[in-house]
Protein backbone atom coordinates (compact mmCIF):
# COMPACT_ATOMS: atom_id res chain seq x y z
CA UNK A 1 0.00 0.00 0.00
CA UNK A 2 1.19 3.78 -0.80
CA UNK A 3 1.43 6.24 1.70
CA UNK A 4 -1.75 7.74 -0.30
CA UNK A 5 -3.59 4.76 0.21
CA UNK A 6 -2.50 4.23 3.66
CA UNK A 7 -3.73 7.85 4.58
CA UNK A 8 -6.99 7.20 2.57
CA UNK A 9 -7.63 4.10 4.75
CA UNK A 10 -6.19 5.79 8.03
CA UNK A 11 -9.14 8.82 7.36
CA UNK A 12 -11.81 6.01 6.31
CA UNK A 13 -11.18 3.96 9.72
CA UNK A 14 -10.33 6.42 12.37
CA UNK A 15 -12.26 9.49 13.31
CA UNK A 16 -8.83 10.81 14.91
CA UNK A 17 -7.04 11.14 11.30
CA UNK A 18 -10.32 12.48 9.44
CA UNK A 19 -10.69 15.23 12.54
CA UNK A 20 -6.77 16.46 12.34
CA UNK A 21 -6.82 16.27 8.47
CA UNK A 22 -10.53 17.71 7.12
CA UNK A 23 -12.42 18.67 10.39
CA UNK A 24 -13.42 21.96 10.89
CA UNK A 25 -14.45 23.90 13.82
CA UNK A 26 -14.93 27.06 15.25
CA UNK A 27 -12.24 29.10 17.24
CA UNK A 28 -13.50 29.96 20.71
CA UNK A 29 -12.99 33.61 19.23
CA UNK A 30 -15.52 33.62 16.74
CA UNK A 31 -14.22 36.20 15.07
CA UNK A 32 -11.08 34.24 14.11
CA UNK A 33 -13.08 31.81 11.99
CA UNK A 34 -12.68 27.84 11.48
CA UNK A 35 -9.68 26.27 11.81
CA UNK A 36 -8.66 22.57 11.62
CA UNK A 37 -8.39 21.04 14.93
CA UNK A 38 -5.49 19.05 17.03
CA UNK A 39 -6.92 15.73 18.91
CA UNK A 40 -6.26 16.63 23.05
CA UNK A 41 -5.74 14.08 25.29
CA UNK A 42 -9.09 13.61 26.03
CA UNK A 43 -10.08 13.47 22.73
CA UNK A 44 -7.57 11.08 21.80
CA UNK A 45 -8.43 8.47 25.55
CA UNK A 46 -12.24 8.87 23.16
CA UNK A 47 -10.61 7.37 19.65
CA UNK A 48 -8.80 4.66 21.60
CA UNK A 49 -12.21 3.40 23.37
CA UNK A 50 -13.50 3.70 19.54
CA UNK A 51 -10.74 1.95 18.48
CA UNK A 52 -11.04 -0.47 21.22
CA UNK A 53 -14.44 -2.18 20.66
CA UNK A 54 -14.20 -2.07 16.66
CA UNK A 55 -11.09 -3.90 16.95
CA UNK A 56 -12.72 -6.28 18.94
CA UNK A 57 -15.84 -6.29 16.47
CA UNK A 58 -18.01 -5.39 19.62
CA UNK A 59 -21.07 -2.72 19.93
CA UNK A 60 -19.79 0.30 21.48
CA UNK A 61 -21.21 2.30 23.85
CA UNK A 62 -19.62 5.31 25.58
CA UNK A 63 -20.91 7.22 28.71
CA UNK A 64 -18.79 10.38 28.77
CA UNK A 65 -18.32 12.36 31.65
CA UNK A 66 -18.12 16.09 30.05
CA UNK A 67 -15.41 18.20 31.37
CA UNK A 68 -16.29 22.05 30.46
CA UNK A 69 -14.75 23.82 27.29
CA UNK A 70 -12.58 20.03 26.91
CA UNK A 71 -13.99 19.24 23.45
CA UNK A 72 -15.74 15.79 24.34
CA UNK A 73 -19.34 16.67 22.60
CA UNK A 74 -17.00 18.25 20.05
CA UNK A 75 -15.34 15.26 19.32
CA UNK A 76 -17.75 12.75 19.61
CA UNK A 77 -19.83 14.72 17.19
CA UNK A 78 -16.73 14.39 14.55
CA UNK A 79 -16.79 10.22 15.68
CA UNK A 80 -21.04 10.37 15.03
CA UNK A 81 -20.22 12.08 11.60
CA UNK A 82 -17.62 9.80 10.41
CA UNK A 83 -19.79 6.85 11.08
CA UNK A 84 -22.16 8.53 8.59
CA UNK A 85 -19.92 9.07 6.03
CA UNK A 86 -17.74 5.73 6.29
CA UNK A 87 -20.87 3.64 5.81
CA UNK A 88 -24.51 3.66 5.56
CA UNK A 89 -26.36 4.22 9.36
CA UNK A 90 -29.31 5.96 10.64
CA UNK A 91 -28.24 8.24 13.50
CA UNK A 92 -30.54 10.32 16.53
CA UNK A 93 -28.75 13.15 18.64
CA UNK A 94 -30.97 13.68 21.27
CA UNK A 95 -30.61 16.33 24.14
CA UNK A 96 -32.94 17.36 26.83
CA UNK A 97 -33.46 20.57 25.76
CA UNK A 98 -33.76 21.82 22.16
CA UNK A 99 -30.79 24.24 22.63
CA UNK A 100 -28.63 20.94 23.75
CA UNK A 101 -29.39 19.37 20.34
CA UNK A 102 -28.89 22.17 18.24
CA UNK A 103 -25.39 22.43 19.53
CA UNK A 104 -24.29 19.07 18.34
CA UNK A 105 -26.66 19.79 15.12
CA UNK A 106 -24.72 22.89 14.23
CA UNK A 107 -21.29 20.98 14.64
CA UNK A 108 -22.26 18.27 12.56
CA UNK A 109 -23.53 20.58 10.01
CA UNK A 110 -20.17 22.67 9.68
CA UNK A 111 -18.00 19.65 9.40
CA UNK A 112 -20.51 18.48 6.61
CA UNK A 113 -20.51 22.19 4.61
CA UNK A 114 -16.44 22.20 5.37
CA UNK A 115 -15.69 18.56 4.65
CA UNK A 116 -12.82 18.40 2.02
CA UNK A 117 -12.47 14.79 1.83
CA UNK A 118 -13.54 12.64 -0.70
CA UNK A 119 -15.98 10.21 1.09
CA UNK A 120 -17.27 8.46 -2.27
CA UNK A 121 -20.42 9.86 -1.64
CA UNK A 122 -21.93 13.30 -0.71
CA UNK A 123 -24.98 14.62 0.72
CA UNK A 124 -25.97 17.39 3.19
CA UNK A 125 -27.37 18.77 6.57
CA UNK A 126 -30.39 20.79 6.54
CA UNK A 127 -32.31 22.48 9.22
CA UNK A 128 -34.69 18.95 9.74
CA UNK A 129 -32.61 15.87 9.14
CA UNK A 130 -29.17 14.89 7.02
CA UNK A 131 -29.06 12.44 4.32
CA UNK A 132 -26.27 11.49 2.19
CA UNK A 133 -26.08 9.27 -1.03
CA UNK A 134 -24.64 5.93 0.67
CA UNK A 135 -28.24 5.98 2.89
CA UNK A 136 -26.90 7.32 6.12
CA UNK A 137 -29.37 9.51 7.44
CA UNK A 138 -29.55 11.71 10.58
CA UNK A 139 -32.68 13.48 12.53
CA UNK A 140 -32.33 15.57 16.01
CA UNK A 141 -34.96 14.85 18.95
CA UNK A 142 -35.56 16.72 22.44
CA UNK A 143 -36.27 14.47 25.16
CA UNK A 144 -39.05 16.72 26.26
CA UNK A 145 -41.26 14.64 24.13
CA UNK A 146 -42.48 11.33 25.32
CA UNK A 147 -42.18 9.54 21.99
CA UNK A 148 -39.10 10.78 20.94
CA UNK A 149 -36.99 8.38 18.31
CA UNK A 150 -38.85 5.23 19.25
CA UNK A 151 -40.10 5.45 15.85
CA UNK A 152 -36.82 4.45 14.62
CA UNK A 153 -33.84 2.16 14.44
CA UNK A 154 -30.59 3.63 15.18
CA UNK A 155 -27.01 2.56 14.69
CA UNK A 156 -25.61 5.59 16.08
CA UNK A 157 -27.22 7.32 19.05
CA UNK A 158 -25.66 10.20 21.13
CA UNK A 159 -27.37 11.63 23.60
CA UNK A 160 -25.88 14.81 25.33
CA UNK A 161 -26.30 16.04 29.24
CA UNK A 162 -28.15 12.53 29.95
CA UNK A 163 -27.73 13.20 33.52
CA UNK A 164 -29.36 16.73 33.44
CA UNK A 165 -32.59 15.78 31.91
CA UNK A 166 -34.53 15.16 34.80
CA UNK A 167 -33.94 18.99 36.20
CA UNK A 168 -34.49 20.25 33.19
CA UNK A 169 -37.85 19.54 32.73
CA UNK A 170 -38.01 16.02 31.10
CA UNK A 171 -40.38 14.62 33.81
CA UNK A 172 -40.06 10.86 32.47
CA UNK A 173 -36.51 11.56 31.40
CA UNK A 174 -35.37 7.53 32.65
CA UNK A 175 -38.40 6.13 30.85
CA UNK A 176 -37.18 8.39 27.40
CA UNK A 177 -33.86 7.38 27.62
CA UNK A 178 -34.64 3.33 27.77
CA UNK A 179 -37.31 3.44 24.96
CA UNK A 180 -34.26 5.48 22.92
CA UNK A 181 -31.62 3.40 23.89
CA UNK A 182 -33.64 0.04 22.68
CA UNK A 183 -33.80 1.89 19.30
CA UNK A 184 -30.29 0.74 18.59
CA UNK A 185 -29.91 -2.77 17.97
CA UNK A 186 -26.71 -4.65 20.02
CA UNK A 187 -24.80 -5.13 16.70
CA UNK A 188 -21.04 -4.69 16.19
CA UNK A 189 -20.44 -1.44 14.71
CA UNK A 190 -23.26 0.45 16.25
CA UNK A 191 -22.21 3.36 18.63
CA UNK A 192 -24.73 4.68 21.71
CA UNK A 193 -22.48 7.91 23.49
CA UNK A 194 -24.46 9.11 26.51
CA UNK A 195 -22.12 12.36 27.60
CA UNK A 196 -23.23 14.98 30.22
CA UNK A 197 -21.42 17.65 32.83
CA UNK A 198 -21.65 16.61 36.17
CA UNK A 199 -24.92 16.43 38.42
CA UNK A 200 -24.89 15.92 41.98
Amino acid sequence: MNPIEALDTAIRSNAGAWFEGYGKIWAKDRAKGLLIPKQNYLQRKIQAVVNRFTEAGLPQRIIGLKPRQKGSTTYFAAVDYTHLRRKSAHACVIGGQYSQTKEIWEMLSTYQANDGFDWKNTGKIDTKEGRWTNGSRLKAETAGDVTAGIAGTYQVLHATEVARWARWGVSNAASVLTNILKCVPLLPDTLVILESTAEG
